[in-house]
């Protein structure tokens, strides 16, 4: 491409501080072709070139070839970023990019100056100066401008700005590159990132096709008005609706109301006249009742009189009777028996107590018997069990009740005391069990066991000086052979649980174990001497127990080595006596000349190393089966004691019992004596005084007689004259109630209207001409109260409704009015007014809706999808004539089959009148198919998909399925969407980088006259990929030939199809932290001489 003056072409690129670019100027003629390994940094330049061309990060993808989203950022390309936390350039650092376009005429330099820093978002400023790209300018003296200087620098030089805002930059930078459009950003960022095409729909989409998106605001502004005004129509209805039911609803109320009113004053009429009965009544029952008492006056008067003559003729005969002797010594006699068989008796029941008390209690110490400690309890209970009611106790049985209470009372003190401490030994072993509980759950849960008490308390002391809890020996040591596990076990003994401290802090531990000993009174618990031990230790000697021990940390061993050094291992006792101190795997220790088997208790559970936790849960298992064991046995033998002291307690129910026989307890004297009056009465001569009895007996039978017959008459006259009092109350009573019914009704009679007051004397009369008043009376008041529930049911009803019609509607009127005249009234004005004012504004909105509908969207419509094929047209225009291996190339299109129907409506809108569009041929033609995309075009999207689909709809270029014609030599022609399903892909990609270079020529106004010099650069970052030689090569003949600047980047291996074409070939090359870029015939030349060589 020569240059000449409607052609701006890329001449310099300039890199500083730009990943491993640390300073390079490139210089460019015509096309450029970047060849490299992967990482070489092809991939950066063409980044930097996006950064000064885009500016917009957001838009920017870095690293466009790589598959996935690459991880590079502005900040990793200044800072050079070259791994995970690894930069080569830590600091603050200023980048430059910029790049150089000429002209036969003129130059011009743009570019970007950043500054980055760690932890902080990078910070751009983009400059244009109308001249020659010169570093020096930048950075003077190779020190690079901050952004502030540049700003600076840049200002007295004329023609030269600097821009923080990326809008204001794009602008000028369109401007300056030739006057173009936005459209650059999109194309120049479709071509880098350009890949095999598999869609040509999308393609023709994405490169041939602008976007045109329609505004439908102001329709859907219109239609929401409209749908507004036909919700408020629908309220204005239902208001009326609501309205007219609340009056219907107030007409039935009010009848029910009347109905009501009508039952209420005839059924208080009727308790009026129910009222007058039954005075009249009871009036008429107390004159009847005075009568009754005067003649029961008569009656009680002569009964009196003859009781009274009966009683004084038996009281008579009975004093002639009384004056017999023989009479007076029968009743002596009778009264003197009865006297002695209560006494009699009274012994008896006593005694039978008392035997049953003695039997219980004596039987309860049965299972006493055969101790020896109570020898009496046996031949007490012998005794016992020989006692009948016949004859009194013996005089031994206090003594022998004695001697039982004192051996009873002998044993109780012992056993209780037995069960007091049966039951401590328990609690004790109970106590015992829980610990060893703890301790299992403890060690099964991963943590270590418990030491003793005051070892754990002075690690909680020594943790503050220590920085950390400081651990124990037993924690720090390994045994490797378990069979020596005992003997090192039962040999550090104590010393195993000694508090490990770092040397450092020794002295102050030792200060704090000496004033825990005296604030808290620990005791036994050791420190290590760390230091000591290793200055003054002794060394351990061969074979000793010292050597059976790893540590975990190598400041242990001279104190390990001094305690266990001079104790020698010896697998036999056949060995001891050979060393001064010897120990064998069964922990039998030879010592100061003498041998000993050390019991296990001190050496088991094991607290060293790995295996002291399994040992330790085994030996807890154990000692808890042991308790389980005893507690088992223990708890049984509680029971009996128990039982024991509750039989020997019986000791003092005996003492009670004891006391109770001194009582009489003999009732043989009263029954001699009473047998002996008995004989006496039998042998009395009662014939003398036969006849005067009888006489006796027949004046009391007529006395009771009499007696009985007054009593009846005193009884039926008090009858009567308790009846007389109730019977005035109740007249009282009934005169009032009259009265209050009378004034009842006046009231009601009064509160009712006129009509209502004749409707129910109408029925009065007919009612008090039935028989049954009550009946009438009852049916009556039921008849009001139904009225009544279904009054209230309808006036509740008209509360409800109207209450809800308040609310609804901030309606200021009284629900509970069964009268309320507001309801009504609002009810006519809307129907005469509101109604008719909204159905107009509807018509209004309703053309307003059409012709937005008309005009602005199917219209449009039709006209983006005619000017969609105008444009394909023009592109086929230019491919015409082009044509590779004999094949050229044709764009077709079609209406797409998903959205033909709306296609035909949007077709068809031509059709449309400037009549109602609702009532047109059109809408008759298409009305299913229009009112689907009239709903989905003015409905507000409630999600992200509804959106897009609504965007889908408005976009013209969804109606048109794109293909293209692949014609031969000989007029054949082929569907590409058919062959790329058939091929590897490599031939069918051409006509797509052809349409691209048209794209290209049409945005750049190549070959159009008196337009101003505009850029020709098109970048691809690994193009042709999928291509061969000759294709990639009449690819490239295209593009120049169109004038069209190429910059690509691809990998060494593609270098023998591109290089012939490019005029400007340069190899990058990853040297370190740099990158060296040489020309390509360099490079090529290098490579041949070490080919020679080799």
């Amino acid at each position: 491409m020569k240059r000449n003056e409607s052609v701006l072409s890329l001449t310099r690129i300039f890199l500083h501080n730009w990943h491993r670019f640390n300073h390079h100027l490139i210089d460019v003629e015509d096309s450029l072709y970047l060849a490299g390994h992967n990482g070489s940094g092809k991939s950066s330049v063409l980044d930097a070139m996006q950064l000064v061309l885009i500016a917009d990060q957001t838009r920017i993808r870095y690293n466009s070839s790589a598959q996935e989203r690459s991880a590079r950022t502005l900040d990793s390309y200044v800072r050079g970023k070259i791994g995970e936390n690894r930069f080569l350039r830590p600091g603050k650092t200023i980048a430059y990019v910029a790049l150089e376009f000429s002209s036969t005429t003129r130059k011009l330099t743009c570019g970007v100056c950043i500054e980055a820093a760690e932890s902080q978002s990078p910070e751009r400023t983009f400059f244009i100066l109308p001249e020659a790209l010169d570093p020096e300018i930048l950075l003077p003296e190779r020190r690079p401008l901050s952004r502030r200087e540049l700003r600076q620098a840049l200002r007295n030089r004329r023609g030269a700005h600097t821009y923080d805002q990326v809008g204001e930059y794009q602008d000028e930078l369109l401007n300056r590159l030739g006057g173009l459009n936005q459209r650059f950003f999109d194309m120049f960022l479709r071509a880098l990132t350009f890949q095999p095409i598999r869609d040509i729909n999308a393609f023709v989409e994405q490169w041939l096709l602008d976007e045109a998106p329609l505004n439908v605001d102001a329709l859907q502004k219109v239609v929401e008005r409209l749908t507004q005004l036909r919700i408020t129509v629908r309220d204005v209805q239902e208001k009326i609706n609501a309205l007219q039911a609340i009056v219907k609803q107030q007409a039935d109320a009010g009848a029910w109301r009347d109905r009501h009113a009508e039952y209420l004053l005839l059924a208080a009429l009727l308790r009026q006249e129910e009222a007058h009965r039954n005075v009249a009544a009871l009036s008429q029952e107390r004159a009847e009742l005075i009568e009754a008492i005067a003649k029961a006056d008569e009656a009680c008067a002569t009964a009196e009189a003859a009781r009274r003559g009966a009683v004084e003729a038996q009281l008579e005969a009975e004093v002639r009777l009384r004056q017999s002797d023989v009479i007076r010594r029968r009743e002596e006699l009778q009264k003197l028996i009865a006297q002695y068989t209560r006494e009699a008796d009274q012994i008896r029941a006593v005694y039978q107590v008392l035997l049953n008390d003695l039997r219980r209690e004596t039987q309860m110490l049965v299972p006493l018997h055969h101790e020896s400690a109570l020898p009496s309890l046996a031949p007490l209970h012998a005794t016992i069990t020989a006692l009948t009611l016949d004859a009194p106790p013996p005089k031994e049985l206090a003594t022998q009740l004695n001697q039982a209470v004192a051996e009873l009372d002998a044993e109780l003190e012992p056993t209780q005391r037995a069960k007091f401490t049966l039951e401590q030994q328990i609690s004790h072993f109970e106590e015992r069990r829980a610990e060893v509980l703890n301790e299992l759950v403890r060690l099964q849960q991963g943590q270590k066991a418990l030491r003793n008490q005051h070892t754990e308390r002075l690690c909680d002391l020594l943790t503050p000086i220590v920085g950390e809890r400081p651990p124990l020996l037993c924690d720090l040591l390994e045994i490797p052979d378990p069979r020596w596990q005992n003997a090192v076990e039962a040999m550090l003994g104590g010393r195993r649980f000694n508090i490990i401290v770092p040397p450092q802090v020794f002295d102050k531990a030792l200060r704090e174990l000496d004033r825990a000993r005296q604030a808290d009174q620990i005791y036994d618990v050791g420190l290590v001497d760390l230091e000591k031990a290793r200055s003054d230790g002794r060394r351990a000697q061969p074979g000793s127990l010292a050597e059976k021990i790893h540590t975990r940390s190598d400041v242990l061993r001279p104190y390990i080595d001094t305690v266990l050094g001079d104790i020698i291992c010896c697998d036999t006792i056949d060995q001891l006596r050979r060393y001064r101190r010897a120990v064998t795997p069964e922990v039998v220790l030879y010592s100061e000349f003498s041998v000993r088997a050390l019991h296990p208790r001190t050496y088991t559970p094991w607290y060293i190393g790995s295996r002291a936790k399994h040992s330790q849960i085994k030996a807890y298992e154990r000692e808890l089966q042991t308790l389980n064991e005893q507690l088992a046995s223990m708890k049984p033998r509680v029971s009996e004691l128990q039982i024991r002291i509750k039989l020997l307690q019986q000791g003092r129910a005996l003492t009670l019992l004891q006391g109770r026989l001194d009582a009489p307890l003999d009732e043989r004297p009263l029954r001699a004596d009473i047998a002996a009056m008995q004989a006496e009465l039998q042998t009395l001569d009662l014939s003398g005084v036969a006849a005067l009895e009888q006489e006796v007996k027949r004046l009391q039978a007529i006395a009771e007689q009499e007696q009985e017959r007054e009593r009846r008459a005193l009884e039926e006259r008090a009858r009567l004259k308790e009846r007389l009092p109730r019977l005035e109350q109740d007249l009282r009573r009934a005169q009032a109630e009259y009265h209050e019914r009378q004034q009842q009704a006046h009231a009601q009679r009064t509160h009712t209207s006129q009509a209502i007051v004749e409707a129910a004397e109408a029925k009065l009369a007919d009612r008090l001409a039935q028989p049954d008043l009550a009946e009438v009376l009852r049916n009556t008041e039921t008849s009001a109260r139904n009225f009544d529930t279904r009054a209230a049911n309808e006036l509740q009803r008209l509360i409800e409704m109207a209450s809800t019609y308040n609310t609804r509607h901030q309606f200021a009127a009284l629900p509970s009015n069964i009268d309320e005249p507001r309801y009504k009234i609002e009810l006519e004005r809307l129907q005469a007014t509101e109604l008719p004012r909204y159905a107009k504004d509807i018509d209004q909105a309703q053309a307003e809706a059409e012709e937005e509908l008309r005009e602005h969207v199917l219209h449009r419509l039709r006209e983006h999808i005619l000017q969609a094929r105008q444009k394909l047209e023009w592109i086929n225009d230019a491919l015409k004539n082009l044509t590779f291996h004999g094949d050229s190339y044709r764009f077709t299109s079609q209406p797409a089959e998903e959205v033909r129907d709306y296609y035909n409506l949007i077709n068809d809108s031509q059709l449309i009148g400037s009549g109602s569009l609702f009532e047109s041929d059109f809408y008759q033609r298409h009305r299913n198919n229009f009112e689907e995309f009239y709903e989905r075009l003015t409905r507000t999207p409630q999600s992200e998909i509804e959106r897009r689909e609504q965007e889908r709809l408005l976009d013209y270029r969804r109606y048109l399925s794109y293909d293209i014609d692949v014609i031969s030599q000989n007029g054949q022609r082929s569907r590409l969407s058919r062959i790329m399903g058939q091929t590897s892909g490599g031939e069918t990609q051409t006509p797509f980088y052809l349409t691209i270079a048209a794209s290209f020529v049409q945005m750049y106004r190549v070959g159009e006259r008196n337009s101003r010099p505009t850029i020709r650069l098109v970048l691809f970052d690994e193009a042709f990929s999928k291509m061969d030689q000759d294709r990639i090569g009449a690819t490239l003949d295209l593009f120049q030939h169109f004038g069209l600047q190429i910059v690509t980047a691809t990998p060494l291996e593609r270098c023998e199809y591109l290089v012939p074409k490019m005029c400007t070939n340069l190899v990058l090359t990853g040297i370190g932290d740099t990158v060296h870029i040489e020309p390509y015939r360099n490079y090529a030349a290098r490579l041949n001489a070490t080919s020679e060589a080799s």
